[in-house]
């Protein structure tokens, strides 16, 4: 028997989810460093309270339509954006800015991934749609262990500013490979 991957899109979406979870470890834990060194250690569950509210007001406005575009096309448009969010993290001025903008960007966040989800649900050779799914879970999880320990070490060293610079890196990095290997998805 040969083998064969379940979806063939996850030799492009697991390496990529990997530093999704990269990017969202790192954007969490440089939240809490940021807030403890403000002196406001306590709203960093605020802030990433925040973050999740526009996943979740996101989520909401994103499943509640039909889309006519492909999954491919929404996930790399929502990718996209979710990235270029982070992508402004680092220079936020204060945690009230911050959590506004955190709000906003959160918006993205669960497109993303349902988006992600969708396009592997629909390409998933038959039979195999549930392997293909926990493929891309285990890519993600990967990248949050492998991102927590290296956002540790940045913040330690560098601080929260660069601990969001880690994760905007991160997260540049999940769209150059998504993008780059879409005729494979």
């Amino acid at each position: 028997r040969t083998f064969s991957l379940a979806a063939p899109g996850l030799v492009v979406l697991v390496p990529a989810y990997l530093f999704l979870g990269s990017m969202f470890v790192s954007v969490d834990l440089s939240t809490v460093d940021f807030a403890a060194r403000a002196g406001y250690k306590p709203l960093a569950g605020v802030i990433l309270g925040c973050y999740a509210l526009g996943s979740a007001t996101g989520g909401l406005w994103y499943g509640s339509r039909n889309w006519r575009a492909p999954a491919w096309k929404r996930l790399a448009v929502a990718l996209s954006l979710t990235v270029a969010g982070v992508c402004t993290f680092w220079a936020m001025p204060n945690l009230l800015v911050l959590a506004v903008v955190i709000y906003l960007c959160g918006l993205t966040i669960a497109p993303t991934l349902i988006a992600g989800y969708s396009l592997l649900e629909s390409t998933a050779l038959p039979g195999r749609a549930t392997e293909a799914m926990s493929w891309l879970g285990t890519g993600i999880s990967v990248g949050v262990a492998v991102g927590a320990t290296a956002a540790g070490f940045i913040l330690d060293a560098l601080g929260p500013r660069w601990g969001y610079a880690f994760a905007a890196a991160s997260g540049v990095t999940t769209v150059v490979i998504y993008l780059s290997g879409l005729r494979r998805v």
